[in-house]
């Protein structure tokens, strides 16, 4: 979907995407609270400082996205593969990630207080300094809790 065709769609309303393919588009500080992205591809697109609370990414792929500051409570991520992607700041309270693939990711001074991360990899160069991890789970049968 071409980048203005999916923000006039937004603006209409409508809040399911499933499946599409979007590229290099600008979704700054925009309020997204529960759309429907899963199994989405989402290439360089910019939600900085958007509200995405609730919304739904299972099984999308994101891939230089920029989530800096971005509001991400109860955000479900299961089984998605987060490439090279900028959550700095990010509040991911008990957010899904819950077999996500999670590689080269900024989380620096992200909350992820209450998140599922069972199943879930965390590795490459992911930054985790100031992250909040309090209570979050990561596995199925117990939780880590960290101050």
């Amino acid at each position: 979907m071409l980048p203005d065709q999916f923000v006039e769609k937004l603006k209409a309303g409508e809040r399911n995407f499933r499946g599409i393919t979007l590229k290099d588009c600008a979704l700054k500080g925009m309020d997204l609270q529960g759309i429907d992205l899963s199994y989405s591809n989402l290439e360089a697109i910019d939600f900085h400082e958007s509200n995405l609370a609730g919304a739904n990414l299972v099984g999308a792929m994101l891939f230089k996205v920029n989530l800096t500051g971005a509001n991400l409570q109860r955000v479900s991520l299961e089984k998605a593969k987060v490439l090279i992607v900028r959550m700095e700041a990010a509040d991911l309270r008990q957010a899904n990630l819950k077999g996500a693939q999670i590689m080269d990711t900024d989380l620096y001074d992200a909350n992820l207080w209450g998140a599922v991360l069972a199943d879930g990899e965390l590795y490459g160069k992911s930054p985790i300094m100031r992250t909040s991890i309090v209570v979050m789970q990561l596995s199925d049968d117990d939780s880590l809790t960290a101050m």
